[in-house]
């Protein structure tokens, strides 16, 4: 278990730079108290090993005394050379700090909360969004049933007079750390390209607001719709890229 003082260094670091963790903070809070985590540190390199997860702010190489199998390797910059037998994927990771908006919605759209009995509807939408995606149907379901749900970020984007699903948005809430997470952003393939994306991001980052001090967000660094640049666009920043290995 890592003493409680590095803990706190490791957050204020991470809220200071949200880049500095690859993804959002509360996925680490728990393992970072855990009995399983530790730190390794030497001239050459510095990890924070969270179980099967090992994650690298700077180094040369990898200790071969923590390399095996069942390790993810979480890197920061792209000096690793690992054999065949590795994985390679990519993520980008932004923030922004919170900031008042003002309301933006085209003529003829209205923004509507996911309800309840729209599930189906909504993994559908997921699927027909992404080329490769692990998601099913009761990992949807229990995201509602997450702390970090909150029915305010999950939201439609409706053409008025179809009432077709143009967006959808749905994003988690760490209350406790006051963090708000992008975590899936997709727009119908039909109205792609039209600025629905901006105005949806740009919808939740509004109603975040003064519940938290930082959005984040990461993806896939190598997707072809570059969703990176949707995000530049409603003010993100960040320079950092995360590499993840696994083991083929």
């Amino acid at each position: 278990m890592l003493d409680r003082d590095i803990i706190e260094q490791i957050k204020k670091t991470y809220f200071e730079d949200p880049t500095s963790l690859p993804t959002a903070f509360w996925k680490y809070e728990n393992w970072l108290s855990s009995s399983q985590t530790r730190i390794v540190n030497s001239e050459k390199h510095t990890a924070i090993i969270l179980d099967n997860r090992v994650i690298f702010s700077d180094f040369d190489n990898i200790p071969e005394d923590i390399m095996d199998e069942k390790m993810i390797l979480f890197v920061s910059k792209k000096q690793l050379e690992l054999d065949d037998q590795w994985n390679e994927e990519v993520f980008f990771k932004l923030f922004s700090f919170s900031q008042s908006l003002s309301p933006i919605m085209p003529s003829n759209h209205r923004f509507e909360e996911v309800k309840e009995d729209e599930m189906e509807e909504v993994f559908k939408f997921i699927l027909d969004s992404y080329e490769n995606t692990n998601v099913c149907l009761e990992d949807i379901k229990s995201w509602r049933e997450s702390e970090l749900f909150d029915r305010s970020i999950w939201i439609w984007l409706v053409d008025s007079e179809s009432s077709e699903k143009v967006a959808l948005g749905i994003c988690e809430h760490d209350k406790k750390n006051r963090e708000g997470i992008l975590d899936w952003i997709q727009v119908n393939e039909a109205y792609r390209g039209k600025g629905y994306g901006k105005i949806l991001v740009k919808e939740l980052m509004r109603r975040f607001n003064v519940k938290v001090d930082v959005i984040t967000v990461s993806g896939d660094f190598k997707n072809k719709t570059n969703p990176e640049a949707l995000y530049r666009v409603c003010g993100f920043e960040g320079n950092q890229n995360w590499f993840i290995y696994k083991k083929k």
